[in-house]
């Protein structure tokens, strides 16, 4: 059955393949996440002279992040599940407190 027999279908096929838009950008984000609390570790363990190496990585984690967010920000713009949209934004919200409190120096 395609879109032009029935519009609920086509709707409802629209709708997945922006929450699978919205997927991948959001698992950029949580990658980033995870990934600046492993520069915590560098930066307690590693080398002084390693700093600048890690607080350039940083940058380029939060630049990922806010492209991915952007991303998702796009496509939330098109889903029409209220509740979904609110979660994903919760979990953008907290993604990007985990990655400023990191606090890397």
């Amino acid at each position: 059955m395609g879109c032009y027999e029935d519009d609920n279908y086509c709707r409802r096929a629209i709708q997945a393949g922006f929450r699978a838009a919205i997927a991948a950008p959001l698992d950029v984000m949580r990658a980033c996440a995870a990934a600046a609390e492993q520069a915590v570790v560098v930066s307690t363990l590693g080398l002084a002279s390693a700093s600048s190496d890690v607080q350039v990585g940083v940058e380029l984690l939060n630049a990922a992040l806010r492209g991915a967010k952007l991303n998702v920000e796009t496509n939330l713009g098109s889903m029409k599940d209220a509740d979904y949209v609110a979660k994903v934004r919760s979990d953008v919200r907290g993604l990007e407190s985990a990655i400023a409190a990191q606090g890397v120096t």
